[in-house]
């Protein structure tokens, strides 16, 4: 096979173009897709899995229904933890270079696990009933993790539970990266550090752009050109069906400015903590946010089909609302993080036949340093769960 025809783990072929660089959620070559395609059934067995659970535990618990709803004071808990994470940025201007690397590394990684989850509320519609109010909330609680496009999240999030598995998944082509790089682990290269950074140049040339496409010629409403730097070409139909297009302007803007005023106050250290805590919370040396990230990502460390594994140490639920609770989550995605633990009470039988993620630590460990064998056998799961769907590409 050529060096113009090889496929990596999972599917995609090698190739890269500029549309991946600074991407929160890269398209590789030959895997184009908009985010508005409906997706068959076939195509997204792991989304499929978790309806049918869902449709029957509700059908045989109807009482589940009562855990839906929004739950309004978690909009405090968001405001508190990026509060904190902002404090501790700036504080960092009072203290030398080793000690912004010692609390990135011990708190500010961990912050960053807390605000996702706090984040991914709202992307869900959990915290207050108008969407308006709850995607600014999202704003506010995921500046602080130095991703001035993570704004896409709020996009692609969604489809990765309607469409889980499906190559328009964000997360499938995730894990082709992870399946990718695992000779280089993130664990030992700062991939997301790069990221982070080439995210920062990214929206910069987009603002740019949309300054001349569209605020020269007098429009708020930003051009194509600067959409496709902003976002990406397959989530710009996402946007316009939302009609959030001004978003893109808008979240990479108040980014920005929480920027300026860190370095305003304090020079580069409080940028330079918000950018190791993204980076270790993504796993660079970090072997217990990598497990984090890989559990997220529905690597699991096993052999029987099981598309999401739930993780239930009481400490790691308490600080992260529940982070770990993945399987319940992609069943009923309408339940708060604070009424989620009832759902598992309420239909055990549903759940104490899965196997969960006994710790975060050990399955990031596990997938760094598994030998090869073991390695195909509960990790590169792409290989006997997805080969009719990756066919036509692995034939081409």
């Amino acid at each position: 096979m050529s060096s113009e025809q090889a496929v990596l783990p999972g599917g995609y072929k090698q190739r890269m173009t500029w549309r991946v660089v600074g991407s929160s959620a890269p398209v590789f070559p030959g895997f184009e897709v908009d985010i508005c395609d409906r997706v068959p059934d076939d195509d997204k067995p792991d989304a499929v899995w978790h309806r049918e659970r869902a449709r029957g535990m509700i059908h045989a618990h109807p009482e589940i229904k009562q855990l839906f709803g929004h739950y309004s004071l978690t909009a405090f808990c968001c405001l508190f933890a990026a509060g904190l994470q902002v404090g501790l940025a700036a504080a960092m201007a009072h203290f030398p270079w080793w000690v912004t690397i010692l609390a990135a590394y011990c708190v500010g990684a961990l912050i960053n696990i807390t605000l996702f989850q706090l984040a991914h509320e709202c992307d869900h519609l959990l915290v207050f009933k108008s969407k308006l109010w709850n995607r600014y909330l999202f704003t506010l609680t995921s500046i602080p993790m130095f991703l001035s496009a993570h704004h896409t999240w709020w996009i692609e999030h969604i489809v990765h539970h309607n469409d889980m598995s499906a190559t328009k998944d964000f997360t499938t082509r995730r894990r082709s990266f992870f399946l990718a790089s695992r000779k280089t682990s993130p664990l030992f290269l700062p991939f997301s550090m790069a990221v982070a950074m080439a995210q920062v140049l990214r929206s910069a040339l987009g603002l740019m752009i949309y300054v001349w496409t569209s605020l020269l010629r007098g429009r708020l409403e930003p051009s194509r050109a600067a959409m496709l730097v902003l976002a990406d070409e397959h989530l710009i139909s996402g946007y316009e069906k939302e009609r959030i297009t001004k978003w893109a302007v808008v979240y990479p803007l108040m980014s920005f400015g929480v920027y300026v005023g860190l370095y305003l106050y304090g020079g580069w250290m409080p940028l330079l903590y918000l950018l190791l805590s993204q980076t270790f919370f993504t796993g660079f040396l970090h072997p217990y946010c990598l497990g984090w990230v890989l559990g997220i990502s529905h690597f699991h460390g096993r052999r029987k089909y099981q598309p999401s594994a739930s993780h239930y140490g009481w400490l790691i639920n308490l600080t992260t609302f529940n982070a770990g609770l993945h399987v319940e989550h992609h069943d009923i995605a309408g339940i708060p993080w604070f009424r989620l633990p009832k759902l598992r009470k309420i239909a055990p039988e549903f759940f104490d036949n899965l196997e969960p993620i006994r710790s975060y630590t050990w399955l990031g460990l596990q997938f760094v340093f598994a030998g090869s064998e073991r390695f195909e056998d509960h990790f590169n799961s792409e290989t006997h769960r997805n080969v009719k769907r990756f066919a036509k590409s692995l034939a081409g």
